[in-house]
């Protein structure tokens, strides 16, 4: 796992506006988009929370959706991760359309 993954467009390194610094991913794409305008990319939320007791390590598995032109963030996502894109450029899961 690593954080802050990039866009590499030529040579150069592009940051992702709107990924968190402090989050992980495991560089797998878990989807791109018919027109390759989106990405669904794994965003990993990982810490130690203290309840002025114990610390306690966490783990939240999300997702996002990047917009490759702007290499933005443009949508978050937990329990829809495991969805597809159809052939409109939409995000769909459980057969929901839940981008754009």
């Amino acid at each position: 796992m690593y954080q802050n993954p990039f866009i590499l467009n030529g040579h150069k390194k592009y940051k992702i506006e709107g990924y968190g610094s402090m989050n992980y991913s495991e560089g797998e794409l878990l989807g791109i988009s018919p027109n390759k305008k989106y990405i669904v990319l794994d965003h990993i939320s990982k810490g130690y929370a203290d309840d002025g007791v114990h610390k306690r390590l966490y783990e939240n598995y999300l997702c996002v959706i990047v917009d490759v032109p702007k290499k933005k963030v443009v949508m978050n996502m937990q329990s829809d991760c495991s969805g597809e894109w159809n052939k409109n450029n939409q995000w769909v899961s459980n057969n929901n359309v839940i981008f754009p």
